[in-house]
């Protein structure tokens, strides 16, 4: 009777343990560690003593894992789901944030879901899940020295961990402060509008900034440009005021010299006539000299023949 109950022995025990890898399995991607696309495998069960799941070596897998990235803190995952109901939920119930990026420290608060799966989906599939890290969140961690580690877990109690980057964002933010700082550097020089374009710089990098550290970057960025924007319009201006007076030095000089000139053509002028007339004058005298000569000889002649 015992070599009888063998087969159904053995057939209680596949049974009894079809529903621990049937039953459940949901993972969030890009999940830490894992590359390609997630298979059933790949899910596991967090707990307090391993937040990324059990048998994840988070320093290792840090170098293979694709980070998601997070712009003005908000980003965006994928929960896959593997099997039907509350085992294969795609809905997010909690979630832990390591600044460090190192898995070592989930003190960083909880993760705001705003776009949330299915608690008890009917299907298996897929589920876009939105959320945002805390405010004032500041990664640290990851190649790109920007990065956190968020841990989640959904109803059915599976999940993984992602690495969040603020990497992307912050060289986005960087760029535009720089952008915009220079139009309005730009502006400055040429209109002249050195405090407006100041204070338009510090709000342009302070508005494009994802965290305190990059709105203080781009304020200062701001800023400077402006406070260079006032230099360049100050030197400016002292250039035209310089050219202007210049100018006007120039001018004054060639019509002195024009005035000048044209007086010592007129006093040429008149000293050359004023010499003509002496001229005209010892002519005419030296002709009535001749002529009265003349006469007193004519006169003698006529006194010697009488």
């Amino acid at each position: 009777m015992f070599a009888k109950s063998l087969p159904s022995l053995s057939l209680l025990a596949l049974a009894l343990s079809l529903p621990y890898h049937a039953l459940g399995h949901a993972i969030v991607s890009p999940a830490l560690g894992i590359t390609g696309a997630p298979v059933k495998a790949d899910a596991t069960k967090p707990s307090s003593a391993a937040p990324c799941g059990a048998g994840v070596n988070v320093a290792s897998a840090l170098a293979s894992s694709t980070p998601v990235q997070a712009t003005a803190n908000a980003f965006a995952v994928t929960v896959n789901s593997f099997d039907t109901g509350k085992d294969g939920s795609t809905e997010i119930t909690s979630s832990s944030v390591d600044p460090s990026g190192t898995g070592a420290s989930f003190t960083g608060g909880s993760a705001t879901i705003t776009t949330n799966g299915v608690a008890a989906p009917a299907t298996t599939g897929a589920a876009q899940i939105a959320a945002t890290l805390p405010a004032g969140t500041a990664c640290t961690g990851g190649s790109d020295g920007a990065s956190c580690l968020v841990a989640f877990t959904t109803a059915g109690g599976f999940g993984n961990c992602v690495l969040v980057s603020q990497g992307a964002a912050a060289g986005a933010a960087g760029a535009a402060a720089g952008g915009a700082a220079a139009a309005n550097s730009t502006t400055g020089a040429a209109a002249g509008g050195a405090a407006a374009n100041s204070t338009t710089g510090a709000a342009a990098g302070g508005a494009a900034a994802n965290s305190a550290t990059g709105a203080a970057a781009g304020a200062a960025a701001g800023a400077a440009a402006g406070s260079k924007a006032a230099t360049g319009a100050v030197a400016a201006n002292n250039d035209a005021v310089v050219a202007n007076n210049a100018k006007a030095a120039k001018g004054a000089k060639g019509k002195a010299a024009k005035g000048k000139a044209a007086k010592g053509a007129k006093g040429k002028a008149a000293k050359g006539a004023k010499a003509k007339a002496a001229g005209a004058r010892l002519a005419r005298s030296l002709k009535m000299r001749a002529e009265l000569g003349e006469a007193l000889e004519k006169k003698r002649s006529w006194v010697w023949a009488a």
